[in-house]
């Protein structure tokens, strides 16, 4: 089942939903909440020719911070905005937090 937009506004004022901070009317539409994107970005650098590089961030001494340090490029999005190029990976995250509660039964 697909939640309105009340549905949604509902679910957070009933903690099923948490989004922090909380989003504003303006947000919402129909069956959707827009969440905001963080300035910084995570650019993955390309690989050289001849080298290849496996993530497996199942292994148990995985480190995600190293792995972002040793592979990506810390990047600020400008004023003026970011350009994705071409065959780009680019990690980036929400400047809200969201837990949909697991006995909520809601997913994203």
């Amino acid at each position: 089942m697909i939640l309105t937009d009340r549905e949604i506004q509902i679910a957070i004022d009933r903690d099923l939903i948490v989004i922090e901070p909380r989003p504003e009317d303006r947000a919402f539409s129909s069956t959707t909440v827009d969440l905001t994107l963080d300035a910084v970005l995570n650019v993955y650098r390309g690989e050289q020719a001849g080298i290849e590089h496996a993530i497996d961030p199942t292994h148990p001494e995985y480190d995600h911070e190293r792995t972002l340090t040793e592979f990506t490029t810390r990047t600020t999005i400008p004023i003026d905005g970011y350009l994705f190029k071409p065959k780009e990976l680019v990690l980036a995250w929400t400047r809200e937090y969201v837990n949909l509660k697991t006995h909520a039964r809601i997913a994203g």
